[in-house]
């Protein structure tokens, strides 16, 4: 079993930090691409000037988890939601596709801010 669905399916016991809900942006839905980094790729861009908001090294796609009924509008809570991860930083090989808990990605220590790139439509 992947680690995202051991999450999903036991989202209780995954870290609540419920102040870090709030580097999820409101206009996030099922289907919006979105963009996130952490306190060393916000240095990296900084120190060379660049726009991590426009480009940030890490994005995907927000689903809602297999077994979640539809949202209202394509709003679910966040334990309902994975990130299916494409891009990401990577040194010898291309990207594999890889998925993240929403609740775990938001949890992560280092992570600065998760930025909506295009809106579901």
């Amino acid at each position: 079993m992947y680690d995202w669905m051991k999450d999903a399916a036991n989202y209780a016991e995954l870290p609540a930090n419920f102040e870090a809900f709030k580097k999820a942006p409101d206009s996030m839905t099922a289907g919006s691409r979105i963009g996130w980094w952490y306190e060393e790729d916000e240095r990296f861009a900084l120190e060379n000037e660049m726009d991590i908001k426009e480009c940030p090294p890490y994005t995907g796609v927000v689903v809602p988890r297999p077994d979640i009924e539809d949202g209202l509008g394509g709003r679910y809570d966040t334990e309902d939601l994975v990130v299916v991860m494409d891009v990401y930083p990577v040194e010898k090989c291309n990207c594999e596709v890889t998925y993240i808990a929403m609740r775990r990605l938001l949890n992560s220590e280092d992570l600065v801010r998760v930025v909506v790139l295009r809106r579901a439509d």
